[in-house]
């Protein structure tokens, strides 16, 4: 049942990419506000199909990895909803939906099932750490985008190359800013997420942490997301170096959703 409405939000969030980049192309703002309305029709279908999902299947949430990035991607998109609405920023959606559509394919690939891994998957700390967890993946999906158009951002106005035009880009500053909240609060969630995963480790294993290597590949992107933190606050690394510091956290957290699995 879940797969059906998958299918049908991903067709919804495909065709508002289309209408951004032709809103884009053509400056039209009534496609803007078709793209907008499809990627609203998207978030509600795929809001429908987890409240039916959750009310059969019950405790404990996102049971299996594919339900777990499907979360992912639609609480992207509700990101980037929100984001368009306050700033004002139309055109993101060029970047954002084919990141959700990303989220939605790995969804569709992935096969691993959390309950057959580890032992009495139905404690309480077991739904309460996954979706800690696959939160703050979004808000680190996020990051990841703000990072890529900081860059992207910074070298059309070095280089003076105009490919994507400037006034449709935001700003350095408020690239920084967005990315800094997002990957603020993303290191909340994450950190949630390790101290319900040590407690659910608790139940288990009778250890808050043992030798497991998803738990240690965790705290590895845990402690580049702290310095980065760190040195944006005191050592006022803010701008490139620090976009590129918040980039190798993701690049450890991608690997360690991706790769890494519980032994």
């Amino acid at each position: 049942m879940l797969t059906t409405f998958a299918h049908t939000s991903a067709l919804f969030f495909a065709f508002a990419t289309l209408l951004y980049l032709g809103s884009f192309i053509s400056k039209r703002k009534k496609l803007w506000s078709l793209a907008q309305g499809a990627l609203l029709l998207g978030l509600g279908v795929q809001a429908l199909g987890f409240a039916l999902h959750f009310a059969k299947v019950g405790f404990p949430l996102l049971q299996q990895a594919d339900e777990a990035f499907l979360f992912s991607g639609w609480i992207l998109a509700f990101l980037y909803l929100v984001l368009s609405l306050k700033y004002h920023l139309p055109w993101l959606g060029l970047f954002f939906m084919p990141a959700v559509l990303v989220l939605y394919s790995l969804s569709h690939f992935s096969n691993e099932h959390y309950a057959q891994n580890v032992l009495l998957f139905h404690s309480p700390w077991a739904s309460i750490h996954i979706v800690f967890s696959f939160l703050a993946f979004s808000l680190f999906s996020l990051t990841f985008l703000m990072g890529l158009l900081f860059l992207l951002q910074e070298y059309q106005l070095k280089s003076k190359r105009n490919f994507l035009e400037l006034e449709k880009m935001p700003s350095l500053e408020l690239l920084d800013l967005l990315h800094f909240k997002a990957l603020r609060l993303g290191f909340i969630f994450l950190t949630l997420g390790i101290l319900s995963g040590s407690a659910w480790a608790k139940t288990v294993k009778g250890l808050y942490f043992f030798n497991d290597p998803r738990q240690l590949w965790t705290l590895v992107a845990w402690l580049v997301y702290l310095l980065f933190l760190q040195v944006h606050v005191r050592a006022n690394w803010r701008g490139r170096r620090g976009v590129l510091l918040s980039l190798l956290g993701f690049v450890v957290i991608l690997f360690t959703f991706l790769e890494v699995r519980h032994s």
